[in-house]
């Protein structure tokens, strides 16, 4: 089986890397027959799960079902029919070796950040930190059996999985060598490792802080009879309570639109209906949490001039404003959300910001999205998905297309 490195020196990093850096990572062609292999046993390992956890359950990781769901190769063939240009002089080819670096632990995304880079055709380097989940661990323990597979071998030979701390020397001897570096973390972690050199032709993605909200309209909402109106506010949970609101794409201030008595109904309705949900999924939040939430909110009612606090449970908080401002973005977590009630959905043009990420949405066409998409014209939110998608992965992320970002384009005329 594959083995994480553990360097505790320079000196010792690079003895076990110096074989690795001299490796072909040029050597497959993108979504050539073994990665596609590779990742399809990757998925099935992963649902496996359903048998391998305790109790049985593979919801006890419902993100590791999502992404053994993304990496069958019936969906994986779809990204590359959708990647495929019409244009006859065009064609991908790999970059070379990617390293990758997450913020604290290999979360999901980071994994779908480096299968987008594998299906490219390149090499790995991941680093992954001292501290783990006990989630990371069982996938991560998938990820190198899989790996160890005989057949495997060539792709093992080009991945590398390396835990180290916060050693700058470490991340900037790695950085060397790399031809795409990828950070996902917050804003400060990656202010200092951009201060790293790359190599002259080497590229830079970086996964930021991120804001996300969410948008209904009271009108349809209420529109729609009791059992959807449970569903819809189902999907709204899944957004929102999966990773405690702390995923860039979970919505933390939800926008009502419409007349002042629908939207005063309607809202009673989701978050009464929301409470509902919470305890039905079993979601409690430690006594700690809940009173560092609690004081968090009481000062942001303070500073926003808020309207109205109303809690429903140590779950659930709903802060009422009069306006949408930047200090919204100021935000931790843990079922606490924003409420604001606009008359049309044209009203949350004039707050976007390049901080924000996915506007997930009930109620609207697709050609409303696309004039407010228009109106916004570039300051911010890269994706408009409907309620219950905002944490599925699409290989356009952020506004960046992975798959084309870890390929180059040779033109051949």
């Amino acid at each position: 089986m594959m083995t994480i490195l553990k360097p505790g020196d320079l000196n010792q990093l690079k003895q076990a890397l110096e074989p690795f850096f001299v490796r072909d990572f040029f050597r497959f062609a993108p979504f050539s027959p073994l990665l596609l292999e590779f990742c399809e046993k990757l998925s099935k390992e992963l649902f496996n799960l359903e048998t391998a956890v305790q109790d049985g359950k593979v919801m006890q990781y419902p993100d590791l079902a999502s992404l053994a769901f993304w990496l069958r190769n019936k969906h994986l063939q779809h990204i590359q029919n959708t990647l495929a240009t019409s244009s006859s002089n065009t064609q991908l080819v790999p970059r070379g070796l990617v390293f990758h670096i997450p913020p604290s632990h290999i979360d999901v995304m980071l994994v779908y950040s480096w299968i987008c880079s594998l299906l490219m055709g390149n090499g790995t380097i991941i680093r992954l930190s001292n501290e783990q989940s006990e989630e990371s661990k069982t996938l991560l323990n998938i990820i190198l059996e899989v790996l160890a597979e005989k057949k495997f071998a060539p792709l093992a030979e080009i991945t590398c999985f390396v835990q180290y701390g916060h050693e700058e020397e470490f991340t900037a001897w790695i950085s060397s060598y790399a031809h795409v570096r990828v950070i996902w973390g917050g804003n400060d972690t990656i202010d200092k490792i951009r201060k790293i050199p790359l190599q002259p032709f080497a590229k830079e993605l970086t996964f930021p802080d991120r804001f996300s909200y969410a948008v209904v309209d009271a009108k349809a909402f209420m529109q729609a009879d009791k059992a959807e109106r449970k569903t819809i506010v189902s999907h709204f949970f899944n957004d929102t309570y999966w990773y405690d609101q702390s995923a860039c794409s979970s919505p933390r201030l939800i926008c009502w639109i419409g007349i002042s008595s629908m939207v005063e109904q309607a809202s009673q309705d989701f978050y009464q209906t929301l409470q509902n949900v919470i305890q039905e999924r079993g979601y409690e939040i430690s006594l700690g949490t809940q009173l560092y939430k609690q004081a968090f909110m009481y000062d942001a009612a303070l500073s926003l001039s808020a309207r109205k606090v109303t809690t429903l449970s140590n779950e659930l908080s709903i802060l009422f404003v009069e306006e949408l401002s930047h200090q919204l973005r100021n935000h931790c977590g843990q079922g606490l959300l924003y409420h604001a009630a606009l008359s049309n959905l044209d009203g949350i043009s004039a707050f976007v910001s390049s901080h924000d990420q996915t506007l997930s949405y009930y109620g609207f066409s697709q050609e409303e999205l696309k004039k407010l998409a228009s109106k916004i014209n570039g300051k911010g939110l890269s994706r408009f998905v409907p309620f219950g998608q905002a944490l599925t992965f699409e290989t356009i992320w952020d506004g960046q297309n992975l798959l084309t970002e870890f390929s180059q384009t040779v033109t051949i005329d």
